[in-house]
């Protein structure tokens, strides 16, 4: 698979695949989930650390993006440097970074650092620089798999531009953060995929409606199934929906009908997650900046986090965050530009909280066309 896609894999932080130093430590995330605003961390489990080390990760691909948790640490009202971090791809270092100052209240989903990489395998080293007033946590990986790699027993990332998701004609805007959404009663949405689960993360979004709305899910024909849309005083990023029963492992179809109406809270699509999918799962559009061959040498950040310039940090899909860009040779300037301004209206999407929604993802998020 080339790293022109609208899907990627996501890699938890408790995969074999991160390879964690000293002083880390895995926990589970649920009370924190509770407290944010931004979605649950993903698989509801976090490796954290209070001390300066590191993890490794090894992955064959075409671009990356690391998610975390953030707890901003305040003193006087003005956030401390602490932690740091440092992501080494290929030898080639993306910058020091740090929690920025607006980032005031905990995060989840939350993208450190993220590049476009040329094709092939790739070595993440990622360093920390913490202690125990300010510890740090890693969440997931999420990146762009080449054509040959083991795809087995793995979760990816649909977002809803993918061409294998169907909407009813003219019954879904596009909506703040690129998310679909309706408020048409009867309006569907169809999805083919091969899997043996799926969940559907969209946004709940403060003010929209004051009326509690539902809608159904079906599975290859099955009896419907309801579930909720309800109003909130504060706006969700990242909001589980609703997540199906495990399924046989194979092709299925899900076809979901909004029940609600104009004055009600609106059925919203950011993306999927598909789990135990293979490579078979779909065509794969177009990415913002795509080198062919093995990584290049030259690097360029865009900032996830804040460097020593004060770059910000946002969150994936650098859909919520600044992503550093290992980009080759071959590309040239002017793919560099467009890079550069793809991630700062990405970065807008993500970075205001309040009625719009969380800063951020999605994480636990790169944007489509550019990045349970």
């Amino acid at each position: 698979m080339a790293s022109s896609s609208f899907r990627r894999v996501v890699i938890d932080d408790t995969d074999s695949l991160f390879q964690y130093g000293a002083s880390w430590s895995v926990e589970s995330s649920a009370a924190r989930d509770a407290t944010v605003n931004s979605g649950p961390a993903f698989d509801q489990t976090l490796h954290r650390t209070a001390a300066n080390t590191s993890l490794t990760v090894n992955f064959s691909g075409s671009d990356f993006m690391v998610s975390s948790s953030v707890t901003p640490i305040l003193v006087n009202d003005v956030v401390q440097k602490f932690p740091e971090w440092e992501c080494i791809v290929d030898g080639n270092s993306l910058g020091v970074m740090s929690i920025d100052k607006g980032i005031t209240q905990p995060q989840n989903n939350l993208g450190i650092c993220s590049s476009v990489l040329g094709d092939g395998p790739h070595e993440l080293v990622l360093k920390v620089t913490t202690n125990a007033i300010s510890p740090f946590w890693i969440d997931a990986i999420q990146y762009t798999p080449s054509a040959n790699a083991d795809l087995s027993n793995t979760t990816f990332k649909v977002y809803n531009s993918d061409p294998n998701i169907q909407f009813s004609n003219n019954d879904f805007a596009t909506g703040t953060y690129g998310v679909k959404l309706t408020q048409t009663t009867g309006a569907t949405t169809t999805f083919n995929f091969v899997g043996k689960s799926l969940t559907w993360v969209g946004y709940i979004f403060a003010g929209y409606a004051n009326v509690s709305s539902s809608a159904t899910y079906s599975i290859d024909n099955a009896p419907s199934v309801s579930f909720a849309l309800p109003t909130s005083g504060v706006s969700f990023g990242n909001s589980i929906f609703f997540k199906t029963p495990e399924l046989s492992l194979g092709p299925h179809t899900l076809v979901v009908t909004h029940q609600g109406n104009n004055k009600t809270m609106p059925l919203v699509l950011d993306y999927f997650f598909v789990s135990n999918t293979t490579a078979a799962t779909g065509a794969a559009p177009t990415t913002a900046s795509t080198t062919s061959g093995t990584s290049t040498t030259g690097s360029s950040t865009t900032g996830i986090g804040s460097d020593t310039t004060g770059s910000s940090i946002t969150s994936f899909r650098s859909h919520k965050n600044n992503t550093g860009a290992i980009i080759g040779g071959v590309i040239g300037s002017v793919a560099v530009i467009l890079f550069a301004v793809l991630a700062f209206f990405l970065i807008k999407r993500r970075s205001g909280s309040g009625s719009k929604g969380p800063p951020m993802k999605e994480y636990r998020d790169y944007e489509q066309d550019g990045a349970n």
